[in-house]
């Protein structure tokens, strides 16, 4: 009997320490070798479509990037953003949780990337037309921007590397979609009263007359000079 107590208790633990362990490499906790980036949003923010109804994860993508330099990603151009987006990071949304959030190292095959502005784009699909969905946000405030850092290799010698922590709660500027009961560009069917993100759709196109009513008006028009 006092065997299996203390066996109980040893795997007690070993399962608590597991689960701290996965807690910690999910929030990004972990130790630092390099430049490391972490992002995400807070656990039950509102995050909500177009329409008003809950993200999910089978609907949706969350990828951290930047656009290619040179690009400047306008409410304008939006037909360019999938061609000219660099992903660094993806993760998963858990629906129970409201909540999404990864780690992402810098390594050496980011180097060209250094310097450019970093977005959280979050979408059903890249098409961009009236069955998308998309937030992209960032933060270009002075002073805490989302700037890709420098990579810094651990084992040089030279400066200690950093960790960033970049979350839609510190988000500044939406440039598609809702942010922080604030909204940006994009289309929003339902505007809710309190939310963090909100994906945003596109207007459905004006659709062109069609050859059968060309045909008509130019036959009514026919008629009215023979009269």
């Amino acid at each position: 009997m006092k065997l299996r107590t203390t066996l109980t208790k040893f795997f007690a633990r070993r399962a608590r320490l597991a689960a701290c362990a996965i807690i910690f490499s999910t929030l990004g906790l972990g130790a630092a070798s390099a430049q490391t980036l972490n992002w995400g949003n807070a656990v039950f923010d509102v995050s909500l479509d177009s329409d008003g109804n809950s993200i999910d994860d089978a609907t949706f993508t969350f990828e951290l990037g930047t656009f290619s330099s040179g690009f400047v990603p306008t409410e304008f151009n939006t037909g360019q953003w999938a061609s000219e987006w660099t992903t660094l990071d993806s993760t998963s949304y858990n629906d129970a949780a409201e909540f999404f959030s990864a780690s992402y190292t810098i390594d050496v095959g980011d180097a060209s990337l250094a310097g450019e502005q970093a977005y959280i784009w979050v979408y059903n699909n890249m098409i961009g037309d009236e069955t998308s969905e998309w937030a992209v946000i960032t933060d270009d405030s002075s002073g805490d921007e989302w700037v890709v850092p420098t990579y810094i290799d651990p084992g040089a010698g030279g400066p200690p590397p950093g960790t960033f922590d970049w979350r839609v709660s510190t988000a500044t500027t939406s440039l598609w979609g809702g942010l922080n009961n604030t909204a940006g560009p994009g289309e929003q069917q339902v505007v809710p009263s309190n939310y963090a993100l909100q994906t945003f759709t596109f207007s459905a196109p004006i659709p062109e007359p069609s050859s059968a009513v060309f045909l008509s008006v130019a036959a009514l028009g026919l008629l009215r000079r023979r009269r």
